[in-house]
């Protein structure tokens, strides 16, 4: 179901207009990556988006009913988002050191989203020895894409506390999707 109680503000306080570089971090309930899906879909489409989606929850069947609700056309709208699938921490590391970048200016796009990399990471966490490198390296393309381009990352909570504090660190600017008045809004977090 579209969620109701999202206005044209609430709607723009994803990135700040025009977005500049920087890291944005989105820290919300379980249900944050369909919130994001639905605001990015009604606010910015069809501006070009890259989703990196560590969480494997983009939704095109959602994308498309959004678009319809509002009266974008929903092929349109799917063009927009430039996405990919990262399955392992070490594939989503190398889409942040080699490919985020590269993939942003050819497709000219207005931001990049990576919803959920903690996941990722924490899921790997006692399987493997070298996954804390791996975390390490992925910081380290964070940073180098945040300072060139707008990069949204999406948080849902509880964040794994192995690994959000660096990740925090690195934040330029951080909201929580939260109720306020019977409505979701982004906050100061």
């Amino acid at each position: 179901m579209i969620q109701r109680g999202v206005t044209p503000h609430s709607l723009l306080s994803v990135v700040p207009l025009p977005p500049r570089p920087g890291l944005y971090l989105i820290l919300g309930p379980q249900d944050l990556i369909p919130w994001a899906l639905q605001t990015m879909t009604l606010a910015f489409s069809p501006k070009p988006i890259i989703w990196i989606d560590a969480a494997n929850r983009f939704n095109a069947h959602w994308v498309s009913i959004v678009a319809r609700s509002v009266y974008k056309d929903p092929a349109m709208v799917l063009s927009s988002f430039h996405v990919a699938r990262p399955f392992t921490a070490y594939q989503l590391e190398a889409m942040m050191t080699q490919k985020v970048l590269s993939a942003a200016h050819r497709y000219q796009a207005f931001f990049s989203v990576i919803a959920d990399p903690l996941s990722l990471y924490e899921g790997a966490e006692g399987r493997d020895t070298q996954v804390r490198q791996s975390f390490r390296r992925f910081i380290e393309g964070v940073r180098n894409a945040a300072t060139r381009v707008p990069l949204v990352m999406l948080i849902p909570e509880p964040a794994p506390q192995n690994y959000f504090p660096a990740l925090l660190a690195e934040a330029t600017w951080r909201r929580r999707l939260q109720v306020v008045n019977h409505n979701q809004q982004l906050v100061e977090a």
